[in-house]
C-alpha cells in the first residue's frame, strides 16, 4: 500500500494536521506510524478519495511530490490552479521554488502578481520572476521585460 505524509495529506484535502490526527484516532483513515522516522503516514487510497481535486491518475505524481521532487510539486500546484484552488497551489509552488525550480518560481511570481491564492505583491512577484529568469526560464525573461518596461 502506498503511503504519504500527514503534511502532504493535509495540503491535498485542506484540513489541519490536528484534525487529521483526530481522524486517525477515530479510525477514519488508514495510517502507519514509522518509529524510525518518527512520522505518521496516510494511505494514498484515502488521499485520492478525500482530495479537493481529482487525483485518480496522479498517484505517482503525488508520491514523488511527497518525496520532495520539485518538478512533481510544481505539477501538483498546476493541478490545483487548473481546479481554481490557488491557495492550495501556493504551498506546492513554494516547496518547489525553494529548491530552485525555475517553473515554480515563475508561477509563484505570477501568483503574487495576480493575487492568486495570496495577497498581491508586485515586489515579491518581480523577485520570484527574476529568480526564475536567472535559473534559465525563457518565460520569466519575457515577463521581466514586460514588467520593467
Amino acid at each position: 500500500m502506498n503511503m504519504i505524509s500527514i503534511k502532504t495529506y493535509a495540503h491535498l484535502i485542506n484540513l489541519s494536521e490536528r484534525t487529521i490526527r483526530r481522524h486517525i484516532e477515530a479510525k477514519k483513515l488508514t495510517s502507519f506510524y514509522d518509529a524510525g522516522l518518527n512520522r505518521t503516514f496516510i494511505s494514498l487510497d484515502d488521499t485520492i478519495k478525500n482530495s479537493l481535486i481529482p487525483l485518480n491518475a496522479e498517484t505517482n505524481l503525488i508520491l514523488a511530490a511527497d518525496g520532495g521532487e520539485a518538478s512533481s510539486q510544481t505539477e501538483v500546484a498546476l493541478l490545483f490552479l487548473e481546479h481554481k484552488k490557488a491557495a492550495q497551489a501556493i504551498y506546492w509552488l513554494k516547496l518547489a521554488a525553494m529548491q530552485g525550480h525555475a517553473d515554480a518560481m515563475c508561477l509563484l511570481g505570477d501568483c503574487y502578481l495576480k493575487g492568486l491564492g495570496l495577497e498581491k505583491n508586485r515586489n515579491l512577484a518581480i523577485s520570484w520572476i527574476a529568480k526564475a529568469a536567472s535559473a534559465g526560464s525563457g518565460i520569466a525573461n519575457q515577463q521581466m521585460d514586460s514588467l520593467l518596461s
